[in-house]
């Protein structure tokens, strides 16, 4: 999955999740996406400029 900037039109994150996304949502707190599939539900914290956990 991808995360853009919409006014760049470019690709800022790439993220790596198990298996094919059926769904997918940005958090209602704005923090990150909530993706899910066949493996569960993922929530995810974006945090741009942030490297590691």
């Amino acid at each position: 999955m991808r995360i853009w900037d919409r006014a760049a039109g470019s690709p800022v994150a790439l993220l790596r999740i198990e298996g094919q996304a059926d769904a997918c949502a940005w958090t209602p707190d704005g923090r990150g996406p909530a993706v899910g599939g066949a493996h569960g539900l993922g929530l995810y914290e974006f945090r741009p400029g942030a490297l590691g956990p």
